[in-house]
């Protein structure tokens, strides 16, 4: 199984769990967390920003989940880059 393939298994385990969540506010939380994570994973494998939307919005469509735009994904590096240029 390849490594992608397995990503997302795990990500669809991760979900399935977030559906059991009651609370509305942390269910929202746990998805974004999930979606940060995948950004950074496509970011640490030096994918480009269009590839990461592209993955992210096939798993996000696997698992029956509303696609984001690439804003989102530009906005969320952005975020990477800013916390990195802090531990430099």
């Amino acid at each position: 199984m390849q490594k992608d393939e397995r990503l997302i298994e795990a990500l669809n385990a991760v979900l399935i769990k977030i559906d059991t969540i009651k609370d509305k506010k942390d269910k929202t939380k746990a998805e974004i967390a999930v979606k940060k994570a995948i950004i950074e994973y496509c970011h640490e494998n030096e994918d480009s920003p269009t590839e990461t939307l592209d993955f992210l919005n096939l798993v996000l469509s696997m698992m029956n989940r509303e696609t984001v735009t690439k804003g989102c994904v530009t906005h969320h590096l952005k975020n990477i880059k800013n916390s990195s240029d802090l531990t430099t």
